[in-house]
């Protein structure tokens, strides 16, 4: 190992404390999170973005975020300042033939339900302008079985990202996601075992 070299530890998270942040994370700040989870929060972070875990516009738009105290902040002059256009109004400063049009489209304008294939390889369509893509396979289920939760993901039943036929795609928790990813190491008569603890574990929340 070179010298300086720094070795960053795994964290393990249980069940419950996963829960835990999928649950608080979108909607409080990071360092009540960590301390729900009993995790730093930078290990809150690390988890969150693993989860595709994103804050809510609601929370975002709190002065708990932080996000409006910075704003405004940046955004006040100091007493006394001079705009850096002040008397510049209407003044030529060339360019205008290189400037857009009103209602110019540029020439890589894609139009709505156009489709992209990310490095990943999975598949985004177009339902807005000006740039609104979302995943192909959670829109086709979301049309038919309508919106789903955040802490919802679609997944392939056969593992094939370019099948989108509806009895293909199956809508899980991201708890359930992370789950399965991790017990494919282990041998199919423990993955069945585990899968089968899952369903008795959901019917049971489910009638609590």
């Amino acid at each position: 190992m070179k010298e300086g070299a720094s070795i960053m530890m795994r964290c393990n998270w249980t069940l419950k404390e996963t829960e835990l942040l999928i649950e608080y994370y979108p909607h409080r700040s990071t360092k009540e999170v960590a301390f729900i989870t009993g995790k730093s929060i930078s290990q809150c972070y690390a988890k969150a973005f693993a989860l595709q875990l994103h804050k809510t516009p609601e929370y975002l738009a709190t002065e708990a975020s932080g996000r409006l105290k910075h704003s405004r902040v940046e955004s006040q002059f100091s007493q006394g300042h001079t705009p850096w256009n002040k008397g510049m109004k209407g003044l030529d400063i060339g360019g205008k033939e290189t400037q857009f049009k009103k209602g110019h489209v540029p020439h890589n304008h894609k139009s709505v339900a156009s489709e992209r294939i990310d490095e990943d390889g999975y598949t985004y369509i177009k339902i807005a302008d000006p740039r609104k893509w979302v995943l192909k396979h959670r829109y086709i289920y979301e049309q038919e079985h309508g919106t789903l939760e955040p802490h919802m993901i679609v997944t392939f039943r056969d593992k094939n990202i370019s099948n989108f036929e509806i009895d293909n795609l199956e809508a899980i928790t991201k708890v359930e996601n992370m789950q399965r990813n991790t017990i494919t190491k282990y041998p199919q008569p423990i993955r069945e075992t585990i899968k089968t603890l899952n369903k008795l574990w959901h019917a049971i929340k489910s009638k609590t």
